[in-house]
């Protein structure tokens, strides 16, 4: 018994958020169409290295890439690249980016939630 105690609290217990910790805070994204494609723009001001991508589609379609290190640079105003996925009407999606500042290691979490209609995005609540 005091085996299973040890093994089910050591891990909850290592893994739990405490007061001291920043946590992930995702910024908001905005989406919005651009030259008939799908757009995703996160404020930034200086030039920012993409790192992680993921996407989630309430149609349980999903996608997610890691970029090497310095791959990929988003100036301020730029589409973040959507990988060619293929995004449908009428679906619920949620897309994350990682990106990582130029001349750090400081990374920031940005979010979009949407859906499509026709060539109109449709920000789901607490997006912009």
């Amino acid at each position: 018994m005091k085996r299973f105690i040890l093994l089910f609290l050591v891990p909850l217990l290592a893994s739990c958020v405490g007061p001291g910790d920043k946590g992930i805070i995702n910024e908001p994204a905005h989406a919005t169409f651009r030259d008939n494609q799908l757009c995703v723009i996160v404020p930034i001001q200086d030039p920012i290295y993409l790192s992680t991508v993921q996407f989630a589609g309430s149609d349980d379609s999903a996608f997610r890439k890691i970029l090497p290190p310095h791959s990929v640079m988003v100036q301020k105003g730029d589409c973040l690249p959507n990988f060619d996925f293929k995004f449908n009407e009428n679906i619920n999606y949620t897309l994350y980016y990682s990106l990582v500042e130029v001349g750090t290691e400081n990374i920031q979490h940005y979010s979009v939630g949407f859906s499509l209609k026709g060539q109109h995005v449709l920000l789901m609540n607490g997006a912009k």
